[in-house]
This record gives C-alpha cells, sequence and structure tokens, in this order.
C-alpha cells in the first residue's frame, strides 16, 4: 500500500514530516556547523541504461572480433 506522508504519521509508520531544509537546519544547528554537504544517489536515466548496453556489446563485439581475454 501507498501511504501519503501525513498518513504515515498518523497510522505510526512515520515520527514527522520534515523537508531537505529542515533536516540541513537540524544538522547545522546539531554540529554547530554552516555547511551541510549533501550526498544524492544518481537518479535513473534511460539514455545513460542504453548508452552503457550499446558501450557493453560493442566491447563484447570487439574483444570477440580480436580474440582477447579478460
Amino acid at each position: 500500500m501507498v501511504w501519503t506522508g501525513q498518513q504515515g504519521v498518523d497510522i505510526g509508520l512515520v515520527d514527522e514530516i520534515k523537508t531537505s531544509h529542515d533536516i540541513k537546519r537540524f544538522l547545522m544547528d546539531k554540529y554547530d556547523t554552516e555547511k551541510v554537504k549533501t550526498y544524492n544517489r544518481e537518479g535513473f536515466s534511460l539514455s545513460k541504461m542504453m548508452t552503457a548496453s550499446f558501450t557493453d556489446a560493442i566491447t563484447a563485439t570487439l574483444k570477440q572480433a580480436v580474440k582477447i581475454d579478460s
């Protein structure tokens, strides 16, 4: 099932709802710092997936053509 943020709070799945700005401010206050580095996982990209697949196919074909083992 899928719940909204407020429904998650209401049924006890989460304690509270905060924005990324709220979390950043909390961390800055807690650790007495002026900067918080945010690391984001790269999002899904169909074009990158297709490029990687195409590159892998070319690499495999070339290795087979010139008999390279790796």
